[in-house]
C-alpha cells in the first residue's frame, strides 16, 4: 500500500510538473513583442521594401498594405519564419501611395496570438 502511495504522488507532482510547464508555454506564446523600427523604401520598378527589428517571442510576421492611412489594411504576406525581417512588395502603382504596418505573432496549442501593430509607414511608388 505504501508503494502505491509514493507513487501516487510521483505521479502527481509529474502531471503538476506538467500542467506548469503548459501554462508557462501558454503564458510565453501570448506574450508577442510589437514590431519596433519598421523602415519603408521606395526602390525603382515599383517596389517597396520593409524591414524591421526581430521580435521577442515571435514565430513569424503578418505585414499589412493599405492604400489610405487609417483605410483598410490587408494582409499581403505572411512570414512564417521568424529570422526573416525584410520583405520586398513587387506589386506597387506608380505614384501611388501605400501604407504598411507589421505584427508578430506566435502559435501554440493549435492557437495563434497576436502582438501589437508597428507604426505606419508610408511610401510612394516609383
Amino acid at each position: 500500500a505504501e508503494a502505491k502511495e509514493k507513487a501516487d504522488a510521483a505521479a502527481k507532482v509529474k502531471a503538476d510538473a506538467a500542467a506548469k510547464a503548459e501554462a508557462a508555454a501558454l503564458a510565453k506564446a501570448k506574450k508577442v513583442s510589437p514590431v519596433k523600427g519598421l523602415k519603408v523604401r521606395a526602390k525603382k520598378k515599383r517596389k517597396a521594401v520593409l524591414s524591421w527589428k526581430k521580435a521577442a517571442n515571435a514565430k513569424g510576421y503578418q505585414i499589412l498594405r493599405a492604400t489610405k492611412k487609417s483605410g483598410k489594411y490587408k494582409v499581403i504576406k505572411t512570414i512564417k519564419n521568424v529570422k526573416i525581417v525584410k520583405y520586398t512588395d513587387k506589386r506597387l502603382r506608380k505614384g501611388k501611395k501605400y501604407f504598411y504596418k507589421v505584427r508578430a505573432f506566435s502559435k501554440y496549442a493549435g492557437k495563434t496570438f497576436y502582438g501589437k501593430y508597428s507604426s505606419v509607414k508610408r511610401v510612394k511608388a516609383k
